[in-house]
């Protein structure tokens, strides 16, 4: 008797439940296109201040800015991926463009260059002055000094808010926007002081803020004598130091935690060449330049595999150890053929792991994959592990 009056009673409450709950707004894609999530959360150093960024499922997001009373809260609409510089003195964030202009030109199928563009926002904490640098492509804080990077067309210009009293308004543009680089600023914030170089593609800041390594891909007809090339640019010094000269594809840069080693991946084939392998290049602040100590046929290495320009490469905590990614070799595309000659079959087999729309959807993915090979740079064969 008393379990079914007990059934009864969840009966009634569920229907009284689902009769309350029948009223309400449906879940469907417009309710999930409104639901939030809470990213990018940051902590400064000193432990006065947090971020963090409110993005829902589609739409603008927004970044918040606050000290840890909840005092001095400051929201900036369509900010995220923010930083805390070391001193716990600057925040750094992008802000994004609006989410129907980016929605917009992804229907009408405009090119990557063609796109709305992120702008980088610079403030002091405590004070609300923002001030903007639109265009950026990327920018970089380092880890252990207040020292930013950031790469931006040459028609860059810094906007600093109304209330930004900071003697500096206008960022330094010396160069017209190239297909193959574009101006890379480094900027020391507590001095204001900051250099920017021409026709960069990758940049890399050493941990101590100490560094700056750099490729270049200069126009072929360039007028201004600059090389293309990987260059080691002193901060605190004010000097430039070719490191590994010669047109190419330069990846991956990357420091030791000390700030003493140098290394990454480069290709420096002729263009007409079809298969263009990446060799791994390492560099000492103590040397005069960068050498290989890893190609294809290199000791430890596998028959027809090369060094992957995809693969991470970064060094142990010591320095001793550097990793990097290996990868087979491509075969070299057929080039006497015609496109719509050539036949194209996508075959599946029943055996095989995933379904062929997956495999096709992943293909990208697939032909970029790399496996962790270490090597010891100051060793003096240059053998490598893989892993």
């Amino acid at each position: 008797m008393h379990k079914i009056l007990l059934l009864s009673l969840f009966s009634a409450a569920g229907f009284g439940a689902f009769a309350q709950n029948s009223s309400k707004k449906p879940l469907d894609h417009s309710v999930y296109d409104s639901w939030q999530s809470v990213t990018n959360d940051r902590i400064s150093n000193d432990g006065k201040w947090v971020l963090y960024a409110v993005k829902p499922q589609q739409g603008n997001a927004s970044l918040v800015i606050t000290s840890a009373k909840n005092t001095n809260k400051l929201t900036i609409p369509r900010a995220d991926t923010a930083r805390f510089t070391n001193d716990s003195k600057y925040a750094l964030f992008l802000i994004r463009p609006y989410y129907a202009a980016t929605r917009m030109a992804r229907i009408k199928k405009k090119r990557p260059d063609q796109f709305p563009k992120d702008t980088l926002g610079l403030m002091v904490l405590g004070n609300t002055a923002i001030t903007k640098i639109p265009g950026v492509r990327s920018f970089k804080v380092a880890d252990k000094a207040s020292v930013i990077a950031y790469l931006a067309p040459s028609d860059t210009v810094a906007r600093p808010a109304a209330n930004d009293t900071s003697r500096r308004a206008i960022a330094t543009t010396i160069a017209p926007p190239t297909r193959e680089g574009a101006n890379l600023t480094v900027r020391q914030l507590l001095n204001d002081k900051e250099r920017t170089f021409k026709y960069v593609t990758e940049y890399q800041l050493s941990k101590n803020g100490k560094m700056l390594a750099y490729s270049v891909v200069a126009p072929r007809r360039s007028r201004d004598n600059v090389k293309s090339g990987v260059y080691l640019y002193d901060i605190e010094k004010d000097v430039i130091k070719p490191v590994s000269t010669g047109r190419g594809t330069y990846r991956n840069i990357t420091f030791d935690d000390a700030g003493v080693q140098l290394a990454f991946a480069a290709e420096k084939n002729p263009e007409k060449a079809l298969i263009k392998p990446f060799k791994l290049y390492y560099y000492n602040t103590a040397k005069d330049s960068a050498i290989v100590i890893s190609a294809a046929g290199a000791p430890g290495m596998t028959n027809n595999w090369a060094v992957s320009g995809d693969g991470r490469i970064y060094f142990s905590k010591s320095g001793k150890n550097l990793f990097f990614g290996t990868a087979p070799i491509p075969k070299a595309v057929d080039t006497t053929l015609v496109d719509f000659e050539t036949a194209k079959l996508d075959i599946w087999n029943y055996k095989d792991d995933y379904l062929q729309p997956q495999q096709l959807n992943n293909l990208q993915r697939e032909l970029r994959r790399s496996y962790l090979a270490v090597i010891h740079p100051n060793e003096a064969n240059h053998k490598l592990i893989q892993c």
